[in-house]
């Protein structure tokens, strides 16, 4: 990637950030969990979409590969980012699997309190 083309970052509650994921800061940080939602927390760039395939082939038993099928985006949707159609926060809202599967680069100290509050896996 050029680096013209990569977001600036800025500090945010200690972190360094990019706006991606503090455009929809009190959407996330009020986001309220249930007790049967599962945290797939990885470092960018680390394998999280590999890892989301295989979380949700573990608890939906599927593999899905046919072009009318929900993509990996949709079924596992960031936390944290804001894109100019739809927050993840509302794409995690709109889920109708149980458990939902969420996926996040939030450091544990800036994942939301429900998710500990509600005892998530």
């Amino acid at each position: 990637m050029d680096m013209a083309q990569k977001p600036r970052t800025f500090k945010f509650e200690g972190v360094t950030m990019t706006h991606y994921f503090t455009d929809n800061w009190e959407k996330v940080k009020n986001f309220k969990a249930k007790p049967d939602d599962v945290v797939i927390a990885t470092y960018p760039k680390a394998g999280t979409t590999w890892m989301s395939e295989i979380v949700d082939q573990l608890y939906f038993g599927e593999i899905r590969r046919e072009s009318s099928s929900p993509s990996i985006f949709d079924r596992v949707p960031f936390l944290e980012f804001c894109e100019d159609f739809q927050t993840g926060t509302d794409q995690i809202e709109s889920l109708l699997t149980s458990p939902r599967l969420i996926k996040t680069h939030l450091p544990v100290q800036l994942v939301p309190q429900s998710f500990w509050e509600q005892n998530c896996r």
